[in-house]
């Protein structure tokens, strides 16, 4: 049994393998497709199986497993099993559509910055930890503000000033 499921877009497999390989350094085993799919099983119920024997799922977010349809079904599989899933921005991304649902509250790693193996050692230390009591989960990096429009705040204020005076007119 594995310690972790890793669920990334096929895009991002380099840096998936990397992460994957410092955490198996770090004595974590990682369930991984296409690795970890035997040979003869079929590929949809190996990883239904890669999932429900591991203790956790680590999603590698970008903007491809935003997009990506199978990353969104691995991360709802993990959810409905009561895995948890532990995300780690590779980008600077936040998440979308029904990935928002399922990790909007899930503390996150930012592991875009180099050396990417220093911001990954938090992560380590909340796999380890998954299922010990009084555990000390996963520290957050703050999710970058919403972006705000690019017009400038004099405009908006021109633009007011001129509906307003053409309304009292």
């Amino acid at each position: 049994m594995a310690d972790i499921f890793v669920s990334y877009a096929s895009q991002d497999r380099d840096v998936a393998f990397r992460i994957v390989g410092f955490l198996e350094q770090q004595g974590i085993t990682c369930w991984v497709a296409p690795r970890d799919v035997p040979p003869g099983v079929e590929y949809g119920q190996a990883i239904i199986n890669g999932i429900e024997q591991t203790r956790a799922l680590v999603l590698i977010l970008s903007d491809q497993s935003n997009d990506s349809m199978f990353v969104r079904k691995e991360v709802e599989r993990a959810v409905s099993k009561t895995k948890p899933v532990l995300p780690v921005r590779i980008r600077e991304v936040i998440s979308s559509g029904s990935l928002e649902f399922f990790i909007s509250s899930a503390q996150w790693v930012d592991a875009w910055k180099s050396p990417m193996e220093q911001h990954l050692l938090p992560l380590v230390g909340a796999i380890k930890a998954i299922g010990q009591p009084g555990a000390v989960p996963v520290h957050s990096a703050l999710l970058p503000p919403p972006r705000r429009s690019s017009m400038p705040l004099w405009v908006g204020v021109a633009l007011a000033t001129v509906l307003t005076a053409a309304a009292g007119a």
